[in-house]
C-alpha cells in the first residue's frame, strides 16, 4: 500500500536570540513547551535561510514575534493556524507599499520557517513538529 505517513522531528531550542532552520517542508502541527527556568520569548517567520545562526530579520516576515511562553506552559500551532504557513514547494512573494508605491519581488527559493528564542540562556523550549 501506499500509504504516506507522518514525520516526527524533535528539536531543542536554547538560540539565545539567534535565529534556527526547522525547514519548510509541510508541517501540520508544532507543540512548544517552555521546559527553561524562566519565562521564554519565542519568535517564528519565514525567511531566507540564510538568517539561521545569526539575529538579523532582513526580510524575514514574522508569523509571531516575541511572544511570552510561561515555565512549563505549552503553546500548540495546529493545523489549522499552520494551514498556509508551509506548503512544500510554495512561492513566498515580498510585497511592499512605500510612499504610496506597492513592489511586487519573488522571494529567494532558500526560503525557510525560522524560530529563535530570547537572549537569556535559561530559556528552552522542546519543540514537536508534525509533518505530512
Amino acid at each position: 500500500s501506499n500509504r504516506s505517513m507522518s514525520k516526527i522531528d524533535v528539536i531543542k531550542i536554547n538560540s539565545q536570540n539567534k535565529w534556527t532552520d526547522i525547514g519548510i517542508k509541510n508541517c501540520k502541527e508544532i507543540t512548544l513547551c517552555n521546559t527553561g527556568t524562566v519565562v521564554a520569548s519565542f519568535s517564528f517567520a519565514v525567511g531566507p535561510s540564510s538568517l539561521a545562526n545569526g539575529t538579523s530579520d532582513t526580510n524575514a516576515y514574522y508569523y509571531i514575534k516575541t511572544i511570552k511562553i510561561p515555565i512549563n506552559a505549552t503553546l500548540v500551532l495546529d493545523e489549522q493556524w499552520l494551514s498556509n504557513v508551509s506548503v512544500s514547494g510554495m512561492t513566498l512573494f515580498n510585497n511592499s507599499i512605500t510612499d504610496g508605491v506597492s513592489g511586487r519581488s519573488e522571494a529567494p527559493a532558500t526560503t525557510s520557517l525560522l524560530v529563535r528564542t530570547g537572549a537569556s540562556a535559561d530559556e528552552n523550549i522542546d519543540m514537536i513538529i508534525l509533518r505530512r
